[in-house]
């Protein structure tokens, strides 16, 4: 039996969408490697729809990203996160930004570019102070990862006073 266009739509969605829930599930789990290939699987299926809005990959490389950073392949990690943030401009309504922006601002510190790691933290944070409800835990960690960025530049007076606010 022949599938109608609508229902193999239907069919390569939901494939997108399991692969991607189960790359999620397993992250959860720590099971880094399974979880990076659940994802890739997840772009494949995307692949080979042809039929899926390209918006739909931002998470997924978003994840993806993380999972190469996770494993110390930080090509990798680097490719498919300027892969999501290149969809983030394209798709300003996508969500999980600051998550982009704060794995890009730990690629960056990684890689000791320390002032381009601070901008990424930043935006991450601007992102999160607008949000509602407030992640205040959140915004501590992006406080504290932008006074490391600082700490390591060799500006210590920043960086202490963004430690003395975070306390």
């Amino acid at each position: 039996r022949l599938l109608t266009t609508t229902g193999s739509r239907q069919k390569d969605s939901i494939l997108f969408e399991s692969q991607l829930k189960k790359g999620i599930l397993l992250a959860v789990q720590n099971q880094t490697i399974p979880s990076k290939e659940a994802y890739l699987q997840a772009a494949a299926a995307h692949l080979r729809s042809g039929s899926l809005s390209d918006s739909l990959l931002f998470r997924l490389f978003v994840y993806v990203g993380s999972s190469y950073y996770t494993l110390n392949n930080f090509d990798s990690a680097n490719h498919y996160l300027i892969k999501a943030e290149a969809l983030g401009r394209k798709f300003p309504g996508v969500t999980e930004k600051e998550r982009l922006f704060n794995n890009l601002g730990a690629l960056h510190f990684a890689n000791g570019n320390y002032y381009l790691s601070k901008n990424y933290f930043e935006k991450a944070l601007d992102l999160v102070k607008s949000t509602k409800p407030f992640d205040a835990a959140f915004a501590r960690g992006l406080q504290s990862n932008i006074a490391s960025a600082n700490y390591k530049a060799g500006k210590y007076p920043e960086a202490l006073t963004i430690y003395r606010e975070i306390v």
